[in-house]
């Protein structure tokens, strides 16, 4: 296991099995504050900074295997499927990238305030951006829009989701559930 944390500015990634510390900044990266988590999409771990780059790991965390830099903003959360990496911009544009090749598959707009939150699950990509969103992780299009109240730099949680369904909450705490099989709110 790995967590992440932030010194001067810069992420630093621990190793939570051996408590050491297994990427520094001067590692890393040379600038740069981390805006989105780190995941992991199978080969790699990737980080988004606020250069607007993300950038993915080897499995160790030692060595900057990729660099992708986004047109305009930053990314305020990742989420990754398959080769599929999902940027989500502090200027409300979900962009998919593939990783094999770091291009640009699509771009969706989304609207909302809020931090936002991704979770991918079985091709379909689920967003709190402020709003609440199901896209299809092939193509970008929006299968589900949930409009909901939602204020900047209020901390919402990632959908949840189980085996038939899909939960998400707005800003006043109001809990949205949705039957997974069809999209139809509960």
């Amino acid at each position: 296991g790995c967590i992440m944390t932030r010194r001067n500015k810069f992420p630093v990634m621990l190793d939570t099995k051996e408590d050491k510390i297994v990427s520094e900044p001067n590692r890393a990266w040379s600038n740069g504050e981390a805006t989105a988590p780190l995941i992991n999409s199978g080969s790699a771990f990737w980080i988004a900074t606020s250069k607007g780059e993300l950038v993915s790991f080897d499995t160790n965390l030692t060595t900057v295997d990729t660099v992708i830099k986004l047109d305009r903003s930053f990314a305020t959360a990742i989420g990754s499927e398959g080769v599929n990496l999902y940027a989500l911009t502090a200027g409300k544009e979900l962009i998919a990238y593939d990783t094999t090749t770091s291009t640009v598959k699509w771009k969706v707009k989304v609207e909302g305030l809020g931090v936002d939150s991704i979770v991918c699950e079985a091709g379909l990509i689920y967003v709190n951006a402020g709003s609440f969103y199901v896209i299809n992780g092939k193509d970008g299009g929006i299968l589900l829009e949930r409009k909901s109240i939602s204020y900047e730099g209020f901390m919402r949680t990632k959908p949840l989701l189980t085996d038939k369904r899909v939960f998400s909450c707005d800003s006043e705490g109001n809990l949205y559930i949705f039957n997974k099989s069809n999209l139809n709110m509960i």
